[in-house]
């Protein structure tokens, strides 16, 4: 018998605590946990053996990358800074990784 963990606080503890053992890895979702099964040993009353599944997903590596000082003509950087207010952005930069990333998920 098969049990889904609908709890996400269960899931969001599970995922803080992979991070601190993972060194190499960040977990950037769990997508489910589920009981798959126990076995019982009978020579050992109170022993258990339970197996949980957990699936989910590893964020992306990212490499930090310095461009150039960009020229930008006065009223482009106008169009970027009323943008940036209209979207909640505090920063130019993380909209334009944000644009750059939705434009080239779509390709």
């Amino acid at each position: 018998m098969m049990y889904q963990f609908k709890d996400e606080k269960l899931k969001f503890e599970i995922k803080n605590n992979l991070n601190k053992m993972l060194t190499n890895n960040k977990v950037k979702d769990i997508e489910s946990i589920t009981y798959e099964g126990s076995n019982i040993v009978t020579d050992k009353p109170a022993y258990f053996d339970i197996s949980i599944r957990i699936k989910g997903y590893f964020e992306e590596n990212e490499t930090i990358i310095l461009p150039k000082p960009l020229r930008l003509k006065e009223s482009l950087l106008d169009k970027i800074n009323e943008d940036k207010e209209k979207h909640g952005y505090k920063e130019i930069e993380t909209m334009i990784v944000d644009a750059l990333d939705n434009y080239y998920e779509g390709c």
